[in-house]
């Protein structure tokens, strides 16, 4: 078939959504059926295994420039008018790094360009009206719009500028519409019309009281196209009125016949932001943000900056407002609005909730200039009154979208009074928006270490965490945690609120997703010691940088080193510094200074890629041809070669082993389908069950299915073992054993590459009482089946991203096809009327623009992930799979190359090839391996499979912690003890095999050989010293070599029993006299004398 060039319609948005396109995929009904079988339920929220998938960071797609078009008008979407305009800008042309300026840019070429963006006709005109340059230099020319010289009521258009260029513009357009301009009633007859209405019907005229009142009539002649429907221009008198001092009408005259058309009282409308004293669950008043709507007031904080008046629907549907519902003492499975007649609030925990809220968001706005938690103005949510499987709940979690409290029980009072818990949840969404921390091993405790220091930041009268929610009876220091003390009071683990406070002392079981909340005490600890050298105001910043600049997802302690390092360099200066390093010294979270890393894991992505499958490359698709019987075909992918695989209507697309020998479908009709893709093409129905949707795993053991009930679960079947287990769908939040539920059902299912897991979009729905419901769908991958176990997984689940922006869903996800971190979607923002399909390589937390359009796309990679097939339309209203070129990230479109149709008539495009291949990672390498905590930091050096390290003489080596990185996916042991890099001690007196296990199981054993450099005794007294010498108290013994034991002996030769502890010796008891110390090395005996004095 002859290949086309798609055209890039250039059409209005969508204008609105009376559903959500990803719903309409789906027609699951209350009749809906589960199949007959018999299978466990798995449900991950039971699972105390750690994170496998950090949520990454979605923002508004900028679509602008997906097209290589000038400008990018968006519109409102319930009446179509243009409300805003971005200028797309070329890329830097100039040498030297500067861009060339064009003529294209400049304010007359944009305004000459605007009467064909907004269509109109010669009659309409935009009349400067106002121009100037704020703080940032940008210049803001506002206009007003005219038809026939008449100025149009609430057309308003605003040109923004910076260095000599328009960048967008903003406001309110109307189209050009024909109206007679001509022969209009008197003012004095229409002021007269207006006045004899407003006494009639709205209130008597009264003389004034107060001279400074001005009580004369205002009155223009002005086109209004809202006053009728459908955007019809009418010719009126827009006049002011004030019967009263107090009272005052807007009232609107055809300009025509003099009749009264509409009248606004500008005083009549009591809506709007008002403010309640109230008294919290710690018996505080507060002063609250709250919102009148008619004659019922709501906990709604309509104040903050980030209120979007536009886009907010009152009071069911804020848009970046501080809100606070309620559970109703469900598990969050309907919630209600919080609503007074008279703004009075009894309930305290609601009181507390909306407050903290509010402090919280006040805190990152002034201190951080952060815009909400998500840093785009998303709503904050907080639902009081949450259970637990309808049992109170004794914990807050924040779920992505928003904040759950409990009520407490036997160790908490209502967690809504904790000002730092209510912190330290929200600061989890600035951390999923921002270095979006993996929650497991040292990322996972950074992640939780910084919940909460800016917890105690936000609440900062003090370094305790829930210090006012925690019941002394369970923990005993009156708090849950203590940033100052790690310890709160405890000795060890087995008592409640205790935590490591410095390496040595570092947590490795498998508890806690590896210690997330235990070994968050140490990082704690460091930067106490940080705001204490520094102060708090200087430490907050220096942390908030780090977070949000140089943080990563898979980040450990090191790296939270490296990054707090250089962000007290960025900020300030050596003192800081200084501080910084001292800090974490003194955890033992030592600077290796070797380039070692000191991570635990992984290359430059942190995923590793599998080998391409080499064989003949086919297409799978649906052809749209009513006149053709058949509905399947197998075509190359020039294409060519038609083969009919089916006459049977699919209701989704199909799914294909990873070697093309079978695919599997879902007919319309609910039956399971199997296809063999080699002659003679047999197509065979699978099961007598009815399905909503199908997917196969890559090596065709594991089939995977969703039903046409709203049963909230993915059934999975094994061939091998001919049993089905069922799994349970949820929403994972950051508390352990607390899941955010909500999940309707899954639409779109593909396994990974592994078989281990798989990708779904789910719908969402938190069910409201009072309006619409919390409505959206999002990407989650679900841990199915355990290779290393060679049985099924525990049902753990991860989201994609974590916290969608307002109006945003996303869906029909799809892994690249040789790189398992890379996934393409779909992507709808239903208030600006955007479909795209984005990809995102989910270790480096970056999302791309693959390609803008006006449809659901349906995406798959290219068998060597070089283009990406979606489904489309062309400008004239065909439905088509077109192809991409993608740049060599595999999430965005190649430069300059455009898309192109690839299978007219056709849709559901599935890429594959006949050929077979190793689908896990081989790769098995110590990158590094390093002892940074020793004087000369030093670095092994790798020949091979054999590591020498050379330290320093004397140094013991029966207890030694390395540094290492190694191959992503892999897993790193010594007789059989997983190791982690910087926590596990080994005796390395003799050689140490570590092995090294790829993902596919293979493994390689590499040969540590670590030597002690040999020295004599009296190089070695040299490097060995004792200070103050002579003491009254306490004497310090400083030495770069290990020593084992240390005595004290009279002038007579007679042993004192002094106390000795970390190189420090109490001589303070001691007579004023002459002492030999005599040390013990690993290579003698070296004796010292000093005086006490």
């Amino acid at each position: 078939m002859k290949i086309k060039i798609l055209l890039l319609a250039l059409l209005l948005p969508i204008l609105s959504f009376a559903q959500n396109p990803f719903d309409i995929r789906t027609n699951k009904k209350p009749t809906g059926k589960n199949p007959s079988i018999q299978a466990e339920l798995i449900d991950g929220r039971q699972s105390t295994a750690p994170n496998f998938l950090p949520p990454g960071v979605l923002t508004k797609a900028d679509l602008s420039n997906a097209k290589t078009i000038k400008y990018h008008l968006k519109h409102e979407p319930n009446n179509g008018l243009p409300i805003w305009l971005d200028v797309i800008k070329p890329k830097a042309e100039g040498g030297f790094g500067v861009a060339k300026l064009t003529e294209a840019y400049a304010l007359q070429t944009v305004l000459a360009d605007l009467p064909g963006l907004f269509l109109w006709d010669e009659n309409t005109k935009l009349i400067k009206k106002s121009s100037e340059t704020d703080e940032l230099g940008i210049t803001h020319i506002r206009y007003t719009q005219q038809y026939k010289g008449v100025d149009v009521n609430g057309g308003i258009w605003i040109l923004h500028i910076k260095d000599n260029q328009v960048i967008s513009g903003n406001g309110r357009i109307y189209p050009s519409r024909e109206l007679a301009i001509s022969n209009p009633i008197s003012a004095n007859q229409a002021l007269q019309n207006a006045t004899n209405y407003v006494a009639k019907n709205l209130h008597e005229f009264q003389n004034s009281t107060f001279d400074f009142i001005d009580r004369k009539p205002k009155m223009e002649l002005v086109i209004d196209f809202e006053i009728t429907a459908e955007l019809k221009p009418t010719y009126v008198y827009k006049t002011e009125i004030r019967p009263t001092d107090m009272h005052v009408y807007e009232v609107y005259i055809d300009a025509y016949s003099g009749k009264i058309l509409q009248t606004i009282d500008l005083l009549c409308s009591i809506d709007g932001p008002k403010t309640a004293t109230a008294t919290d669950l710690n018996n505080q008043n507060r002063s609250i943000n709250t919102y009148q709507k008619g004659s019922s007031y709501y906990l709604i904080d309509a104040t903050k900056s980030m209120f979007n008046v536009g886009q907010s629907s009152l009071p069911n549907d804020p848009v970046g407002a501080i809100w606070t519902i309620n559970a109703n003492n469900t598990d969050a499975t309907s919630v209600t609005q919080i609503s007074s007649g008279s703004n009075s609030w009894s309930d305290k925990s609601s009181v507390s909730a909306h407050y903290n809220a509010g402090l919280a968001f006040d805190y990152y706005k002034n201190t951080f200039n952060r815009n909400s938690i998500n840093g785009s103005g998303g709503t904050i949510i907080s639902v009081i009154n949450v259970t637990d499987n309808g049992s109170s709940m004794e914990n807050a979690y924040w779920n992505g979208q928003a904040m759950f409290y409990g009520n407490g029980g036997s160790a908490f009072k209502p967690l809504a009074g904790a000002l730092d818990v209510a912190g330290h949840e929200l600061t989890h969404g600035v951390v999923s928006n921002s270095a979006n921390l993996e929650y497991k091993g040292q990322s996972g405790a950074i992640n939780e270490s910084m919940a909460d220091i800016f917890g105690a930041m936000i609440d900062r009268d003090d370094w305790k965490m829930g210090e006012d929610v925690v019941k002394t009876t369970v923990f005993k220091s009156g708090a849950l945690r203590d940033l100052q003390d790690p310890h709160n009071g405890g000795t060890s683990l087995s008592n409640n609120g205790y935590q490591p406070a410095k390496m040595s002392e570092f947590y490795t079981g498998s508890q806690d997703n590896g210690g997330v909340h235990i070994n968050s005490g140490i990082v704690n600890k460091a930067y106490y010691l940080i705001a204490t050298a520094v102060g708090k105001d200087k430490a907050e910043k220096m942390y908030y940088r780090a977070l949000t600049v140089y943080l990563t997802s898979k980040s450990q302690f090191l790296d939270l080193r490296y990054a707090a390092e250089k962000s007290a360099t960025d900020l300030y200066g050596a003192t800081e510094l200084a501080a910084v390093k001292s800090a974490f010294d003194q955890v033992e979270i030592f600077d290796p200074n070797a380039g070692s890393g000191g991570g635990s894991g992984g290359g430059s992505t942190g995923g590793s890629d599998i080998p391409t499958n080499t064989g003949t490359e086919n297409i799978i698709s649906v052809d749209l041809n009513t006149a053709d019987a058949n509905t399947f075909y197998k075509s190359t992918t020039t294409p060519d070669g038609w083969q009919p695989l089916s006459q049977r209507t699919p209701k989704r697309k199909a799914s294909v082993t990873d070697k093309g020998d079978f695919m599997y479908y879902v007919s319309s009709t609910n039956i399971l389908y199997r296809v063999q893709l080699t002659s003679p093409y047999t197509e065979t129905q699978v099961s007598n069950d009815l399905w909503d949707n199908v997917a196969i795993s890559k090596n065709g053991k594991l089939l995977a299915a969703v039903t046409t009930e709203v049963d909230s679960s993915i059934w999975v079947y094994n061939f091998d073992l001919a049993s089905w287990k069922r799994f349970q769908l949820y929403n994972p939040t950051y508390t352990q054993g607390v899941s955010g539920g909500n999940v309707l059902y899954a639409d779109a299912i593909e396994f990974d590459n592994t078989g281990q897991f798989i990708l779904y979009d789910g719908r969402n729905i938190i069910p409201s009482d009072f309006g619409s419901d919390i409505d959206y769908w999002d990407v989650g991958v679900i841990r199915i089946w355990d290779n290393t176990a060679n049985g099924w997984g525990d049902g753990k689940i991860e989201k994609i991203f974590t916290q969608l922006p307002e109006d945003v869903s996303i869906g029909n996800g799809t892994y690249s096809k040789n790189s398992p971190y890379i996934i393409a979607f779909d992507y709808i923002d239903a208030n600006a009327g955007d479909y795209a399909v984005l990809g995102v390589n989910t270790i480096t937390n970056t999302t791309g623009v693959i390609y803008e359009q006006t449809a659901l796309g349906f995406p798959n990679y290219s068998n060597k992930d070089d283009k990406l097939i979606f489904d489309a339309t062309t400008t004239g209203g065909d439905k088509v799979i077109a192809v991409q070129e993608l740049a060599a990230n595999k999430i965005e479109a190649k430069a300059g190359a455009n898309a192109s149709i690839l299978i007219p008539d056709g849709k559901w495009g599935v890429w594959y090839a006949n050929g077979t291949r190793n689908l896990l990672s081989d790769k098995k390498d110590i990158l590094s391996f390093a002892f940074p905590n020793l004087s000369t930091q030093p670095e092994g050096k790798i020949v091979g499979t054999t590591i020498t390290v050379d330290i320093p003489s004397g140094t013991n080596l029966t207890s030694l912690t390395p540094t290492f990185t190694y191959s992503a996916d892999a897993t790193v042991t010594v007789n059989s003890t997983i190791q982690t890099s910087g926590v596990d001690k080994q005796n390395f007196s003799s050689n140490v095999i570590y092995k090294v296990t790829a993902q596919d199981g293979t493994s390689k054993n590499y040969l540590i050989k670590v030597t002690a450099a040999q020295t004599s005794i009296e190089e070695i007294a040299k490097n060995i010293s004792i200070y103050p010498n002579p003491s009254s108290s306490k004497l310090w013994i400083e030495s770069q070599v290990y020593i084992n034991s240390i005595a004290v002996f009279t002038t007579d030769g007679k042993e004192l029993n002094l106390s000795w502890d970390k190189n420090t010796l109490d001589v303070s008891n001691l007579a004023t006299g002459i002492y030999f110390i005599e040390i013990q090395t690993e290579q003698g005996k070296i004796t010292k004398r000093f005086s006490k004095i």
